[in-house]
């Protein structure tokens, strides 16, 4: 087997080793995936993947690690310690974020990542719009408008994601911003459609409160059952999603090697693009 670079032209093998470790990925996310970041894997001489990894570089001082998969037939061979020394060759002076499985976290912490902050993946088989409105001046998002979020992004993320944002955007089957009264971009919201779940993320905002008012304006008028990923442990938000018919899924870890970007962000973020993507 070679370890080598992996291309959108790999796309269904990618979705069926997902698969294979009981991820949920569509040909949609995997496409997302190589347009935001660069991916290795292990190719059999059959032309199979049977692993995978993708970095994602989000300006000179941040990237994330993301989908690392070995297929569970090949397990026990280092090929996941393989396929992290591979990416992390090309992270220059970047720190590495990434949100670990419980298997994975044994071996990153061997390799210098140590925990910072964890993930709460909540799911909702409906969502129940709230009984009070939240009184905002909110707007469908424009392509025009991602620069503008990709500035605030840069804020609550502390690393530049315009392509990935506009990866994001492109598919969003809803996407919001969120003005002041002096129209000044103050948050954003967008939601995607997955293979099982609608997804909504990111999601950035203010405060708990209007974070609440982007995921009713994106998913109120939707149907389907919906996930989200955040990494905040404000209570009040957590009510929200309670109300809104959320329940929690999963707890994940956050880590990182080099510095911990996560103290210097303001707040703001209240959910993920994905676990891969942050």
């Amino acid at each position: 087997m070679k370890l080598e670079n992996v291309g959108v032209s790999d796309k269904k093998s990618i979705v069926q080793l997902s698969r294979e470790v009981g991820w949920d990925y569509s040909e949609e996310d995997v496409e997302e995936v190589f347009k935001s970041g660069r991916m290795v894997g292990h190719r059999l001489d059959s032309g199979e993947v049977i692993s995978s990894a993708a970095l994602f570089p989000y300006g000179d001082e941040l990237a994330t690690l993301g989908v690392v998969i070995v297929n569970p037939a090949y397990k026990g061979r280092g090929l996941g310690r393989e396929l992290v020394e591979s990416v992390l060759a090309s992270k220059g002076e970047r720190s590495i974020l990434l949100v670990a499985t419980r298997e994975g976290k044994p071996l990153y912490e061997k390799m210098g990542f140590r925990e910072t902050g964890m993930i709460t993946k909540y799911i909702a088989s409906t969502f129940h719009p709230a009984q009070i409105q939240h009184e905002l001046f909110l707007a469908p998002m424009t392509y025009e408008d991602i620069e503008e979020v990709a500035k605030l992004d840069t804020q609550a993320f502390r690393g530049d994601r315009i392509e990935m944002l506009r990866a994001r955007y492109e598919r969003s089957i809803s996407a919001v911003v969120l003005r002041d009264s002096l129209g000044r971009m103050i948050g954003y919201g967008m939601c995607v459609q997955g293979s099982v779940h609608r997804v909504a993320g990111p999601v950035v905002a203010p405060t708990a409160y209007e974070a609440a008012g982007i995921l009713q304006e994106l998913l109120g008028r939707g149907e389907g059952s919906v996930r989200l990923d955040t990494p905040t442990d404000d209570e009040v938000f957590h009510k929200y999603l309670d109300e809104f018919g959320f329940e929690e899924d999963s707890h994940s870890p956050i880590m990182v090697l080099g510095e911990d970007v996560l103290a210097a962000r303001n707040g703001m973020l209240f959910a993920l693009a994905s676990q891969a993507l942050g």
